[in-house]
């Protein structure tokens, strides 16, 4: 159950900061209306195969985890840990917010944004695994 926590955690979170820099990195560079739909297109795909099904095996596996280990909702890591996946649910859905955008033609969000998204997203995700691995002050 926690393997399957990890790897969800790692398609969600890793996902979700290789689609914030790949589209920070094709902001910067103008293309003819072909090329960027095309780029857009194998972003979209890029979200649709690792964030979703990433989201839901944590999710999931993280609240089957809790039913099975109770005291475990009383410690503070847990909070923690908690903030910070609440912080890659906001970055998750600044992205696809941004994707689906694009996808309409708009623009896309500024660069700075993007590069805030994908390092948000990577200290969230690192944050969430110290402390999951660690688990300070946790119920013996």
């Amino acid at each position: 159950l926690s393997a399957a926590h990890l790897v969800g955690s790692i398609l969600w979170g890793g996902g979700l900061a290789a689609i914030a820099l790949a589209s920070w990195l094709d902001a910067a560079r103008p293309a003819e209306a072909e090329l960027a739909a095309r780029r857009v297109r194998r972003l979209c795909r890029g979200y649709r195969l690792t964030c979703p099904p990433g989201l839901y095996l944590t999710v999931l596996t993280g609240v089957w985890m809790l039913h099975l280990d109770q005291p475990l909702l009383r410690a503070g890591f847990l909070r923690i840990k908690l903030a910070f996946v609440a912080l890659l649910l906001i970055v998750d859905a600044v992205v696809a917010w941004d994707l689906g955008r694009r996808v309409r033609g708009e623009p896309a969000l500024r660069r700075g944004w993007l590069l805030a998204a994908h390092q948000v997203a990577v200290l969230a995700l690192g944050m969430a695994a110290i402390l999951g691995v660690t688990r300070p002050g946790s119920p013996a």
